[in-house]
């Protein structure tokens, strides 16, 4: 496959028409399940069987279904709009024939379907029930969507999927023959597969009669076998973040022939139910990403990689941190609403404006610049006044990197192009020193009692965890001064608001922006800035083991090191009792 060729541009040829769909349970279970076909089944499926979010209340019956499908469909696209049943919870064809012909009778006399999908098992596909569908093809566009999932047969056991390829094969024969449309199903990232495994998958089916593919990333939904396995022991599987999976799937994809329908490209779930992956880029921003990597012949690995974010200002990933330089909500809107507002910047500035002493501001973390950038733009404004920031940053790569992210003629790329050269740059009345080192190193060689902020922007502590231990922030608190300098980072981790306890901060919350919590805000002592956190967030540091701070003694330690040290330290505390989260009694 060298063109992506997506179901709605199928829809469009066909029909020169929306079609919406309406997703319907027909409660049928599955033949894999135990309990009457609603127990256990394969290790990643969910109790609800993949249900549409709007049928997650019980006792909808098929024609309230329809109705409040179609409500949906008109509040959200318009009242033009035509219809595709979309038979998806489940097993849509387990059940016997008599009973399907009620249910589908019951649905389709409905509403004006004009196309059919139909998501069923290769072992759920009777000879009368395939003489239904082929029934049902007469009357309506039918399109069958078949879970294949893999064309190995050990993974297909490891994921408890209760049938072969052979069967895979054998359906798809007696689909073709009485000349249904057939979309296979496929999941990248299941346990024990690499992209061997997928590229043998793909070349596989590219031999079956399909007509389209529905390719999704294993998800690690909360209550099911794959998250207890995934919790019990973390290599289970490694899932995959936005850049493996894309690379993953444009090499499935052009294993396959041209012309198949895409059916869907990437699945999402409700955060509260997803434990793994957490993925950066929400569906469009991904499925944007895809359109221009699919046809871009340069690969990604080593690469910095550009992303729109929300408001319209793009960042780069990083590819050792598997990490974004900023939050998808907006590149161009963080800097300004996790640092410069909650510390008071602007207001810092009119002060020194009129006492002549410069604000002084380190920022740990330089990367593409962009807090750098937003401090400069507050400076702008009160001219007067004088900003001194000393920029902790590791790797030129990422000054060089984000060069292509400004104009020829900008103040940041010549900003960026004085660092990259003198490590100094003075933009009006701001002053920029870039300390190009180990960021533990860089901070053991300023001046105590010296900087009035402290912006702490590194990777996460999962990924980036020597800029996070106790020990680092124990050294910015001493180059801190004594009186009204604050200290301010995105992070709300447990463990790096012990460690910040443990040093000896007051700490604090500052609003949320990108996601549902707020960052962290810090001081040498409590002031009317500094709200403590709520008592329920406090116990969840300091009386469970989530709050562990990590420790660098030396500051010196290599990242693992500094996680295995975390890991042994909490398998300790919880031998001694403390547990895993604090509960309120």
């Amino acid at each position: 496959m060298k063109k992506l060729f997506h179901f709605s541009e199928y829809l469009r040829e066909k029909y020169n028409f929306s079609l919406q769909r309406i997703p319907i349970d027909l409660a049928l279970g599955c033949p894999n399940r135990s309990n009457g076909g609603f127990g256990s089944g394969c290790i990643f499926c969910s109790e609800d069987g993949a249900r549409a979010r709007h049928l997650s209340r019980t006792g909808l019956d098929l024609s309230e279904q329809v109705r409040r499908g179609i409500e949906y469909v008109k509040t959200r696209y318009g009242s033009g709009s035509q219809y595709i049943a979309y038979f998806q919870s489940f097993t849509s064809t387990y059940a016997p024939v008599a009973k399907l012909r009620e249910l589908y009778g019951e649905v389709l006399k409905s509403a004006d379907f004009k196309l059919l999908i139909i998501s069923t098992r290769p072992d759920a596909l009777p000879d009368d029930v395939l003489d239904y569908l082929e029934e049902l093809n007469t009357r309506y566009d039918v399109i069958v969507e078949l879970g294949i999932q893999t064309a190995r047969d050990r993974t297909l056991a490891e994921i408890n999927r209760g049938h072969n390829f052979d069967s895979v094969k054998q359906a798809c024969s007696e689909l073709h023959r009485r000349k249904l449309k057939i979309a296979g199903h496929f999941i990248l990232g299941l346990p024990g597969e690499s992209l061997e495994d997928w590229l043998y998958t793909a070349k596989e089916a590219a031999k079956l009669p399909l007509c389209g593919v529905k390719i999704h990333q294993l998800m690690v939904l909360k209550n099911t076998v794959l998250a207890r396995r995934y919790g019990e022991n973390p290599n289970y599987i490694m899932p995959l973040n936005e850049y493996e999976y894309a690379a993953g799937l444009k090499a499935f994809l052009q294993q396959l022939p041209e012309g198949w329908m895409l059916m869907r490209l990437m699945a999402d779930a409700d955060d509260n139910l997803l434990e793994a992956p957490k993925w950066w880029m929400k569906k469009g921003q991904f499925l944007n990403f895809f359109e221009n990597y699919f046809y871009n012949e340069n690969p990604l690995a080593g690469a910095f990689v550009a992303t729109q974010t929300a408001d319209g200002t793009p960042t780069l990933y990083h590819p050792t941190y598997k990490q974004h330089f900023h939050s998808l909500a907006g590149a161009g809107s963080e800097a300004e609403k996790k640092f410069a507002e909650p510390s008071e910047l602007s207001e810092r500035l009119r002060s020194s404006a009129r006492s002549g002493e410069p604000v002084r501001l380190l920022d740990i973390g330089f990367g593409l610049g962009g807090n750098a950038f937003a401090a400069t733009a507050c400076a702008e404004k009160v001219p007067e006044s004088r900003l001194e920031i000393v920029s902790l940053e590791n790797d030129e790569r990422t000054l060089q990197a984000a060069m292509s992210l400004y104009g020829n003629d900008s103040h940041q790329k010549n900003i960026l192009a004085s660092l990259i050269k003198e490590r100094v740059a003075v933009y009006k009345n701001t002053r920029i020193t870039l300390l190009l080192d180990d960021g533990r190193k860089s901070v053991q060689t300023l001046p105590a009692d010296s900087f009035d902020l402290v912006w702490l922007d590194a990777f996460s502590s999962e990924v980036n965890p020597e800029l996070w231990t106790w020990q680092f922030l124990q050294a910015c608190y001493k180059c801190m001064k004594n009186e009204n300098s604050l200290l301010l980072t995105y992070s709300s981790a447990p463990g790096v608001r012990g460690a910040l306890y443990k040093v000896g901060f007051a700490v604090g919350e500052t609003p949320s922006f990108g996601r549902k919590r707020g960052g962290t805000l810090a001081a040498k002592m409590y002031n009317e800035k500094i709200v403590p956190l709520p008592e329920k967030e406090q116990h969840i540091i300091k009386d469970s083991t989530a709050g562990t701070p990590y420790s660098d003694p030396d500051l010196n330690k290599s990242a693992e090191w500094i996680i295995e040290h975390r890991k042994k330290l909490i398998e300790k505390l919880r031998k001694k009792g403390v547990p895993k989260w604090y509960k309120a009694k």
